[in-house]
């Protein structure tokens, strides 16, 4: 198929931006082979506003129709692993826009200095349901390699467990003057520094999070909060989707996990929500086992392709 549109590259950033790719993004979905398991709009903001030092415009790069400026195809390279997320107007599978972005994101890798990367390899995300973008990476060196990223759904219209907190503990929304402690929560869970009050405050004023999302934590006796599920809502493709989910390491094996993925099963829902959905990297097997427990089912796999 010839590519018809003249077609332009810049990087993201202007005013307006993140609203035009979330447009972008849940149109692209909704005209998926498998709607759920494409990117919800609450993961693009909480990638873009977790942290002060995310740099969208040394990331994202963003291709056009140079007449109407519609936004056609967005890339993605994230560099604490150096993965490439490949998503573009389903007309255009198959003329050459793929490898457009592709190419961009080979020549971002490269110019990041080699004692830098901590990895040798560019790698590509694909889902394994994705047989044309699995063929182009064929046709053009890359394999398939080990690391995936394993996708989980639940059917919501399924019977489903109660949710079981040990004595003395509450489950319940986020509330507004505990952002602070939010930021700090992820953190500890996390063995990270990169969330702060601000950056938390900065995503928690973005419309995505005061319209769809479900910040969920666990409280403990002592009123610390100890574990959280942040959710977000689709009301489009009636899916409700976790991202991200943890606890402070003092806490884990004690049940707070599971109590907390059921109750955000239940306000899903309660919020019209048809089927929710989480994913996890493959060497992460608790994570797994938490999610198999709840009743979630294996629905697929994003794959690193490498060359």
């Amino acid at each position: 198929m010839q590519l018809t549109k003249q077609i332009v590259s810049r990087p993201f950033g202007r005013e307006g931006d993140f609203n035009k790719l979330a447009v972008f993004m849940r149109r692209v979905a909704l005209a998926s082979d498998r709607p759920e398991l494409n990117l919800h709009v609450g993961d693009l903001a909480w990638r873009c506003f977790r942290s002060d030092e995310f740099d969208a415009s040394a990331v994202i790069q963003l291709w056009e129709d140079k007449e109407s400026n519609d936004l056609l195809g967005m890339g993605w390279y994230t560099a604490s692993h150096h993965g490439l997320d490949i998503i573009i107007d389903p007309e255009l599978r198959g003329t050459g826009l793929e490898k457009r972005v592709l190419r961009w994101g080979e020549m971002r890798f490269r110019n990041v200095p080699f004692e830098k990367r901590g990895y040798a390899q560019l790698k590509v995300q694909v889902h394994d349901w994705d047989k044309p973008k699995e063929a182009l990476l064929t046709e053009i060196g890359y394999r398939p390699d080990m690391f995936h990223y394993v996708w989980y759904r639940f059917d919501l219209a399924a019977p489903m467990q109660q949710p079981e907190l040990p004595e003395g503990f509450e489950a319940r929304l986020l509330e507004p003057g505990e952002l602070k402690w939010r930021a700090k929560l992820h953190n500890k869970s996390f063995f990270t520094d990169d969330v702060t009050e601000e950056s938390y405050t900065r995503l928690s004023q973005t419309a995505v999070y005061t319209d769809q999302a479900l910040d969920l934590v666990v409280v403990a006796p002592n009123g610390k909060l100890v574990a959280f599920a942040l959710g977000w809502l689709d009301t489009e493709r009636k899916i409700g989707v976790f991202e991200p989910v943890g606890v402070r390491p003092k806490y884990r094996r004690t049940g707070l996990a599971k109590a907390l993925v059921l109750k955000g099963l239940q306000e899903f829902k309660a919020a019209g929500m048809q089927v929710a959905q989480v994913y996890t990297e493959s060497p992460n097997l608790p994570a797994q086992r938490l999610y198999r427990s709840c009743g979630f089912d294996v629905a697929g796999r994003q794959v690193d392709w490498v060359k």
